[in-house]
């Protein structure tokens, strides 16, 4: 796959975050986007550590809780879970820009 198209990606993918900090971590819109970006990463970069940081980012508190019901840690876990996604992705982006 060709530098541009993995560029074009990852910002597609970083786009996308500003719309999915007011849902949560079960909010299908939020789901989708997940599954695409790790496989999107797994399709770029392989194994790169950058990735497995991706996959073992916690978007949510991974207690027990009852179905339907939004505690406060969940927002804070949800909110850093973007904001790590947020990170991982620009570096991304910074490393395709700094080599040829």
């Amino acid at each position: 796959m060709k530098k541009e198209e993995r560029i074009k990606g990852l910002k597609e993918l970083l786009s996308k975050i500003e719309k999915l900090r007011p849902l949560n971590h079960e909010h299908p819109e939020f789901i989708k986007w997940h599954d695409d970006a790790r496989r999107k990463l797994r399709e770029f970069y392989g194994e790169h550590e950058y990735v497995i940081e991706f996959e073992n980012i916690k978007f949510s508190d991974l207690i027990f809780r009852t179905e339907g019901r939004t505690y406060p840690s969940d927002r804070k876990f949800f909110e850093n879970g973007l904001n790590k996604a947020e990170n991982i992705l620009k570096r991304f982006i910074e490393l395709e820009e700094q080599y040829p």
